[in-house]
């Protein structure tokens, strides 16, 4: 398990592969695998989701903290990428962005 290739996205449903069920996820844990789920139920056909970290922990039951780890880890593992969108005007911050690498 050196690589992570995500397949197919179709927005009718969404599905995670088995790859990430069959390894990475014992590797990266509950925290890890609740936000890869939101991820990947949010991703577009460019593997890029933003959803909040509230919307995320509402999803799950779980804090905000709790999907923060868990982001934190699948960046760790290089399974996820992480950008910080501003306003180009204002420099204000409006979201991350998330990438399914």
């Amino acid at each position: 398990m050196d690589s992570f290739e995500v397949i197919s996205l179709d927005k009718s449903f969404y599905m995670k592969p088995d790859e990430y069920l069959n390894g990475w996820a014992k590797k990266c844990g509950w925290k890890a695998t609740l936000a890869y789920d939101s991820l990947w139920r949010h991703a577009d056909r460019a593997r890029e989701a933003f959803p909040s970290i509230k919307l995320m922990a509402d999803e799950h039951g779980v804090s905000p903290d709790t999907i923060k780890r868990g982001i934190k880890i699948l960046e760790d593992f290089g399974i996820i990428s992480k950008e910080q969108k501003s306003d180009s005007l204002t420099g204000k911050f409006m979201h991350n962005t998330y990438v399914l690498l």
